[in-house]
């Protein structure tokens, strides 16, 4: 059977939707390309934009730090279905499995929203540190962890409560055009976050909620992504190289070849993506090397996402490109 990948994109500026439906093999090297646009009544949510994907109700979330409401789609049709009012505009979102609710971060604020994942109503509101504007979550003890821009803390919240547990004090350092990621690794229980002024990646202890170790890295550090299959991080860095940092050690192990703005990673076949400029490139996670190159239809690729469920990798592309 052919080695496949399918690839949809969605440009998500100027209020227009192009998708593109891509299959590839990497053992023969080929890629075939389709494009279709599409029509959104509801239109697409301004200024910066975050996803969000809600595996109960198969709908994909999208918002932008300048609209006060965020866009539900519904993943099967690939079709806007509603437009949540959330009272001001929202800088970064998590979705919670374990609760089913969608955590939403007030753009330029101290505080964050908890919506129910199936009624869309806001549950809660949580007060965190200056600033809150990245998440990531700790499927194993059903924390979130959430990055403040303003005071380079990050806080810790029960979701279950929904209250703070714990702030964890000068973590990572960043600026106001590269900021930081996030990810988490369940074997090690251990939450990553890039610290881009310092060079570094700041592990961080989910069971004690303190820093474990800062890992050396490359200029900029400025995207990761957790792979289980060979227990690795893997972190971007500026000068087009990517770094694979073992969990277990907490050192670098190996150095890729290759830029990408942000990852995801296909762990069953022990792949990452990497979109950058006009190119999505695919690395063999088992050689950690590059195996093959995806020509964009569109400049300015800035996001990705891979579904296991249905076999995607979604890609955000700004249209203007840059």
């Amino acid at each position: 059977m052919p080695f496949r990948y399918y690839y949809l994109f969605e440009v998500l500026v100027k209020r227009i939707a192009l998708m593109a439906l891509v299959l590839a093999s990497l053992a023969s090297g080929q890629w075939l390309g389709e494009k279709l646009s599409l029509l959104d009544p509801f239109g697409i949510p301004a200024g910066y934009q975050n996803l969000a994907y809600n595996r109960r109700t198969h709908t994909v979330y999208v918002s932008g730090s300048l609209t006060d409401s965020i866009l539900v789609i519904d993943a099967d049709r690939c079709k806007s279905i509603a437009r949540v009012g959330v009272g001001r505009p929202v800088g970064a979102m998590c979705y919670n499995p374990a609760e089913n609710k969608l955590y939403c971060a007030y753009a330029k604020t101290d505080t964050v929203a908890v919506l129910d994942g199936t009624s869309q109503q806001i549950l809660a509101r949580i007060g965190v540190d200056d600033t809150a504007w990245l998440f990531c979550y700790d499927s194993i003890n059903n924390k979130l962890y959430v990055a403040s821009k303003g005071s380079a803390t990050v806080t810790v919240l029960d979701c279950g409560a929904d209250r703070v547990v714990a702030t964890i004090g000068n973590v990572h350092r960043d600026t106001s055009w590269l900021m930081s990621r996030m990810c988490f690794a369940p074997a090690h229980k251990t939450v990553y976050i890039t610290s881009p002024l310092d060079s570094s990646v700041v592990a961080i202890d989910c069971s004690a909620d303190a820093v474990l170790a800062r890992i050396p890295v490359g200029q900029f550090p400025h995207a990761l992504c957790y792979n289980p299959t060979n227990d690795r991080v893997y972190c971007a860095c500026r000068g087009d190289t990517i770094l694979g940092i073992d969990v277990a050690t907490n050192q670098v192990v190996s150095v890729v070849p290759a830029h990408g703005v942000t990852l995801a990673c296909d762990a069953a076949r022990n792949v990452l993506f990497a979109p950058h400029g006009e190119m999505l490139v695919v690395v063999d996670c088992s050689a950690d090397t590059v195996a093959a190159t995806v020509e964009l239809p569109l400049d300015g690729a800035i996001f990705v996402g891979y579904d296991p469920l249905d076999d995607k990798v979604y890609v955000a592309q700004d249209e203007g490109g840059g």
